[in-house]
C-alpha cells in the first residue's frame, strides 16, 4: 500500500470514529436528556467547530507563493514554475494544484499538489510546455490541509499569481544592414527632421558582412588582421520599422521572431529605430528602444491574439516614405508603400 493510499485510510478512520462518537452522544442525549449527555452532546459538536476556527488562524500565517524561473525568456530556454513555501503551524500535508496558462495562445498547464507536512523552502513543478510565445500566468488553488484532529479540509488564502514573458527565437539578420546598397538605402530610414548621416566612431575586427571600403587598410597591414571602420547614424535618425499584429497566432510568431532578429541588427550597427506595432482595430503602439519593445510585448502577449480572419485596417498615411516591415518569412524595404526588396 503506498503512502497516498496508507493517509486516506488513517483520514476515514477518523471521520469514522468521529461520526461513532457524535451518534453516541445523539443517542445518549435521546435516552437520557440530564445535564450530563446535554454537555456530551454539546462537546461533540463544538469541540470539531473550534478545532477547525483554530486551525484556519493558524493556517492563515503559512504561505505558497508560485515563481517563475525568469521574468523574460527565450522559448528555446524554456520557463519553469516553482513554488516557496513557508510553512503553516498545522502539521498537515497540503494539498492543491497550480494552472499555468498563455494569455496570448490559451495554452494551459494544470498540476495537482501535494506538499508533505512542515515542508519549506522551494519545490519544482515542472516546466512550462507551450510552444507559441505570450504572457503566461500561473497560480496555485484549491489549497487546502486538514485541521488539528485530521476530519476536516481547511482552506489556506492563495497567494498573488505570478507573470512571466515567453519571446520567439530572433530570426538570425547577420550582416544584412551592411551590403553596399542596402546600407545608404537604411541610412535614409530615418524620422522627419534627422539627417541621417554616417559618423566614424571606433575600429574594431572584421565581421561577416562589413563593407569593404570601411576597411582600414592601413591599420589592417600595421597590425596583420584585417580592420574595419565603425560607424553610428548621426543627426539622431530612427530607422522606422512597423509591423502590423494580424493573423494567426503561429503568424505572429513568425513576425515576431523577424522583427526580434531585425532590431539586434539594428542595434549592432548601432542604427537607432522607431517601431511601430498597428493593430486590427486602429491602435498603434510605439517604441524607440529594445526596453520600449519589451514593454508594448507585454502589453500584447497578455492579450487573446486577434482572429485568423481579422486582417483590419491598416493606415499608411502616419509612415515616411520608406521604411522596414516585419513580415512572417522577411524583413521587406517599403518604398511608397510598396514592398521593394526582401532583405532576409
Amino acid at each position: 500500500m503506498s503512502r497516498k493510499e496508507k493517509s486516506r485510510v488513517r483520514l476515514r478512520h477518523r471521520e469514522a470514529l468521529y461520526i461513532l462518537l457524535l451518534a453516541a452522544a445523539a443517542g445518549y442525549y435521546l435516552y437520557d436528556t440530564s445535564y450530563l449527555s446535554w454537555l456530551a452532546l454539546l462537546a461533540a459538536v463544538l469541540v470539531p467547530i473550534f478545532d477547525w476556527g483554530i486551525s484556519f488562524f493558524l493556517l492563515r500565517k503559512g504561505r505558497i507563493i508560485p515563481e517563475a524561473s525568469a521574468e523574460v525568456t527565450l522559448q528555446s530556454a524554456g520557463l519553469s514554475f516553482s513554488i516557496q513555501i513557508a510553512p503553516p503551524q498545522v502539521p498537515a500535508a497540503i494539498r492543491g494544484e497550480m494552472r499555468a496558462v498563455n494569455l496570448f495562445s490559451g495554452e494551459k498547464m494544470k498540476k495537482k499538489l501535494a506538499i508533505p507536512p512542515g515542508q519549506s523552502g522551494e519545490l519544482e513543478l515542472g516546466q512550462f510546455k507551450g510552444t507559441l510565445p505570450g504572457v503566461v500566468q500561473c497560480r496555485v488553488m484549491k489549497t487546502r490541509a486538514r485541521d488539528l484532529l485530521g476530519l476536516f479540509p481547511v482552506p489556506i488564502p492563495a497567494a498573488a499569481p505570478v507573470k512571466a514573458l515567453i519571446l520567439p527565437e530572433p530570426a538570425p539578420f547577420p550582416g544584412e544592414l551592411a551590403r553596399s546598397g542596402v546600407m545608404e538605402d537604411i541610412s535614409r530610414l530615418s524620422v522627419p527632421g534627422a539627417e541621417g548621416q554616417r559618423e566614424w566612431k571606433d575600429i574594431r575586427e572584421y565581421r561577416s558582412g562589413d563593407l569593404l571600403r570601411d576597411i582600414h587598410w592601413k591599420l589592417s597591414a600595421r597590425r596583420d588582421q584585417v580592420i574595419v571602420r565603425e560607424y553610428a547614424v548621426a543627426g539622431g535618425s530612427a530607422v522606422p520599422v512597423r509591423m502590423r499584429w494580424a493573423g494567426t497566432p503561429e503568424e505572429i510568431s513568425g513576425k515576431l521572431g523577424r522583427l526580434l532578429g531585425l532590431l539586434e541588427g539594428l542595434r549592432r550597427e548601432d542604427l537607432p529605430f522607431a517601431l511601430r506595432v498597428q493593430l486590427p482595430d486602429g491602435e498603434e503602439l510605439a517604441a524607440g528602444s529594445l526596453e520600449e519593445t519589451e514593454a508594448v510585448l507585454w502589453d500584447l502577449l497578455a492579450r487573446p491574439c486577434p482572429t485568423a480572419q481579422t486582417e483590419g485596417n491598416f493606415v499608411e498615411d502616419s509612415l515616411p516614405e520608406q521604411w522596414l516591415e516585419a513580415e512572417k518569412d522577411a524583413i521587406v524595404l517599403y518604398r511608397d508603400g510598396v514592398p521593394e526588396e526582401v532583405l532576409s
